[in-house]
């Protein structure tokens, strides 16, 4: 099994902006931080949810964006 960097993304709920996308692993509070708890395109109150994470192989993700390109 070859094992790589795990990429993190960071995107707003409500417009899907990416706030974060990197291979070095950062807090998600130190990205709210970073944007002063405000989305910089739609203005959304971001907030950080235990409960509301999802995470995903890179390569499902990478063709669920496929998928909605082609849409």
């Amino acid at each position: 099994m070859r094992r790589g960097p795990m990429p993190q993304e960071i995107i707003c709920s409500g417009c899907g902006y990416v706030l974060y996308k990197g291979e070095i692993l950062k807090s998600p509070q130190d990205i709210l931080r970073k944007y002063e708890g405000k989305c910089p395109r739609c203005g959304k109150t971001l907030n950080f949810d235990v409960n509301n994470i999802e995470i995903t192989s890179i390569y499902d993700a990478k063709r669920a964006k496929e998928g909605r390109a082609s849409s």
